[in-house]
């Protein structure tokens, strides 16, 4: 599901259930962004982890978007940088 800023369903995509959650996501997100940019809006692109594809990367910078994707849990860097990363109080780290 595609959503703007004001929790409106901008788009949906049923997928099967045996297939990663972003799988064909760029059919389904790449037109509604081309769509908001022709009507003059400036377009901001947030996702969860399973976004954190190159392709996606490539193709949000191609089309000059801004976004923030999560990237995978990775435990080496975790750990690497674990003293850095702030929590809010009642939030345990995991590692």
């Amino acid at each position: 599901m595609l959503f703007n800023r004001e929790g409106d369903c901008l788009a949906a995509k049923l997928r099967a259930d045996n297939v990663h959650s972003a799988e064909g996501s760029e059919e389904l997100v790449l037109p509604e962004i081309e769509r908001q940019q022709r009507q003059g809006k400036e377009v901001v692109f947030r996702a969860d982890a399973a976004f954190a594809k190159p392709e996606i990367h490539d193709a949000l910078q191609e089309r000059k978007v801004k976004y923030a994707i999560r990237l995978p849990a990775h435990g080496n860097l975790e750990r690497k940088v674990g003293q850095l990363l702030t929590r809010p109080v009642g939030r345990s780290r995991f590692w």
